[in-house]
This record gives C-alpha cells, sequence and structure tokens, in this order.
C-alpha cells in the first residue's frame, strides 16, 4: 500500500518541469514508474533524448528532499546512484520538491533474484557488501537524525536503552501492541532487558545509514563479467546509525534465506573496508526488531505484516533464548 497517492501528470506540465535541465523539448511519453511507495516517480520519454529520465516529487515529506539530494552528492562516485540533471525545492506545477534524474534500465534486485543463479546471487552479495562499505564510510559525531545539511539535528540512542524506549512508544503508547497480543508484548520487552545490552557492546563510529536498504531499492544488472549492482536509490530514510540497520533490513527473508548470501556479502564488506564484530548476526536481528515495531505503530497495519510481525518477533526471541 502506497504511503501517499502517486501524483498525475499530463505531457505539458512534465514538460514544465524538465525544461530547467532540457530547456525547449517536448515530451513524447511518460508513466508512472514501479516501486516507490511514497514519492511520485513518473518514467519521462523526452523528444530529443534516447535514453529517458525520471521526475521525481517528493510528496511524502517535501523537508527530507534536499537530505536526498545532498546525499546523492556526498556520495557521488563511491556509491552507484542515479544521476542529478536537476533539483529544486520549487515546482511551479505542483509546488513540491522535486528532482530530474537519470533513468537507470535495470531490475530492482527483489524482482530480479528468483532468476538469478547461485553464483549469479554470489555476485550480487560480492557486490553489495563493497557498496555497504563505502556507504559506512561516511561518519558522523553522534547518532540521530540528519537535517538537509546532513547535520545530526536529533540524537537518537540506538542502544539498550534507546530500544527499549523506543519500544515503549510503539508499543504501548501508539498501541503497536495490540496487534501482536500481550502474551507477545511482555516476551518482547522481557527480551529487550535481556538480550538489549548487546547493543551497548558496539563501539564503531556512528555512520551513514540508509534506513530502507531491501530488494527495491537496490538495482542490479549484469556487466558481462557478473552481477553489480547499478544503483541505490531512496535515501530519504537515511540516518546517522549503525551498519546492523542496513544490514537487517536486507537480509529479512527471502533474500537472508538464501544459502551463502550473508556470508559474501559480511565478507566483501570487510573486504572493502567495513567492520562486523563476530556476534554480527544477532546485533543484526536484534536491532532490526526495532523497524518491526516502527511497523506495527503505523496508522494502517495490514493483516499480513501484522503476521509478519509476529513470526519475525517470535522467531528472534526463539533464536536467542536457544543460544
Amino acid at each position: 500500500m502506497r504511503a501517499e497517492e502517486a501524483l498525475s501528470l499530463t505531457n505539458n506540465e512534465l514538460e514544465i518541469l524538465v525544461q530547467p535541465a532540457f530547456p525547449r523539448t517536448r515530451v513524447l511519453h511518460s508513466q508512472l514508474a514501479a516501486g516507490g511507495l511514497a514519492n511520485t516517480n513518473i518514467r519521462v520519454m523526452l523528444y530529443d533524448r534516447k535514453t529517458p529520465v525520471m521526475v521525481r516529487i517528493f510528496t511524502r515529506d517535501p523537508s527530507q528532499a534536499q537530505k536526498e539530494f545532498r546525499i546523492n552528492s556526498a556520495i557521488d562516485g563511491a556509491v552507484p546512484t542515479p544521476e542529478f540533471f536537476h533539483f529544486s525545492m520549487e515546482n511551479p506545477v505542483t509546488g513540491h520538491p522535486y528532482a530530474i534524474m537519470q533513468w537507470l534500465d535495470a531490475p530492482r534486485l527483489e524482482t530480479v533474484y528468483p532468476k538469478l543463479s547461485h553464483t549469479e546471487l554470489m555476485q550480487v552479495g560480492t557486490s553489495i557488501g563493497k557498496v555497504l562499505a563505502n556507504i559506512h564510510h561516511y561518519k558522523f559525531p553522534t547518532t540521530g537524525m540528519l537535517d538537509n545539511k546532513l547535520k545530526v539535528s536529533t540524537p537518537i540512542d540506538t542502544g539498550s536503552a534507546g530500544m527499549l524506549a523506543f519500544a515503549e512508544e510503539c508499543l504501548i503508547e501508539k498501541n503497536g501492541g495490540a496487534l501482536i497480543g500481550e502474551e507477545l508484548t511482555e516476551q518482547v520487552f522481557d527480551f529487550i532487558r535481556k538480550h538489549g545490552p548487546l547493543l551497548d557492546t558496539w563501539k564503531g563510529e556512528p555512520c551513514l545509514t540508509h534506513s530502507d536498504f531491501g530488494g527495491s531499492n537496490i538495482l542490479v544488472h549484469d556487466v558481462g563479467s557478473g552481477w553489480e549492482v547499478a544503483a541505490v536509490l531512496d535515501w530519504e530514510f537515511a540516518f546517522s546509525g549503525t551498519p546492523f540497520f542496513d544490514f537487517g533490513n536486507l537480509l529479512r527473508k527471502p533474500l537472508g534465506s538464501v544459502e551463502g548470501f550473508a556470508e559474501t556479502i559480511a565478507a566483501a564488506y570487510c573486504e572493502n573496508g567495513g567492520e562486523l564484530p563476530p556476534n554480527w548476526r544477532r546485533l543484526i536481528r536484534l536491532t532490526d526488531l526495532s523497524a518491526w515495531f516502527d511497523f506495527l505503530a503505523r496508522p494502517h497495519v495490514s493483516t499480513q505484516l501484522i503476521a509478519d510481525a509476529k513470526a519475525v518477533i517470535a522467531d528472534t526471541i526463539s533464536l536467542f533464548e536457544e543460544g
């Protein structure tokens, strides 16, 4: 389900938006791009270009637009991302911030992975590990939310105390616990009190964290010598955190169930300058619980998401209790 309804623009309106990057051009045709669930992404074919461009309109949270643009500028050359041809906080058509970006004809990992051989998936894993290491290379003085100048504006606690407080906010104050039942909710808090201190053992520097690093935001392609990451998309949720948030998102099922995939990513990550402790798997599972708490606290939660959240939470508790 989309967080916001996608905007529908005419060719004339799109021509107005692309003028700063491509003066006097005409729009041949356009269509909404698949994938994004928050902002409006439109694939646009122009009269005088052989390749399409993407018009990205920041409808979910316009305040995050400049942050996303600055992140793309900061990581340019180190992390594969689409090129920005134009970015503006002003929009004469809809009023939202918008960007004209490179359109990459590469599939999303979530759609192509079932068709790849095990060898090809390991190639993708190696590329992802290198890309993640380059993302996490960007450090900050503390963990927290980033403003539009990439400064930590709101510090957050990613340790055990912070996780306990976040669980209370999501499951109690926002009533997310009612969706998974009183018994499992009580187990969650007992679990965090017992195992949450593991988060406090991580002494790595706070790093740039994509925060939605999953198969829907990773484009991949075959470059002849193997499969690689073509681009990492959608940085609006990025913050200063720990590596375990991105690993946790990526290694949820089904990708996390692919034999050898996690190990291949971790090996490439460390070979390219990333750091992981010996107990990185447990830290990933523990950290990723916070995302499921957040899902349960949203205004509209599907029955499938509730079932998935209950399964992940119960499985994580069992994993730790079994040692």
